[in-house]
């Protein structure tokens, strides 16, 4: 990531490009991984954000 955001390269050989390409493909595949584990991670903690106000909803008032 920080080879993108550092911009292109000058002077990249033509036999350079199969390597350049492949590690590219490495940082999207982890990328793609980390947004996954993330996307789980939410999908969770809005399940248990929905349970929990669910539960104060249905449950009798307190000090009653």
């Amino acid at each position: 990531a920080k080879r993108i955001a550092e911009g292109p390269k000058r002077g990249v050989s033509a036999d350079q490009l199969p390597l350049l390409r492949a590690e590219l493909l490495d940082e999207v595949e982890q990328v793609r991984q980390q947004v996954g584990d993330i996307a789980e991670r939410l999908d969770f903690a809005e399940r248990l954000l929905a349970k929990n106000r669910e539960s104060e909803r249905l449950a009798p008032p307190r000090g009653s």
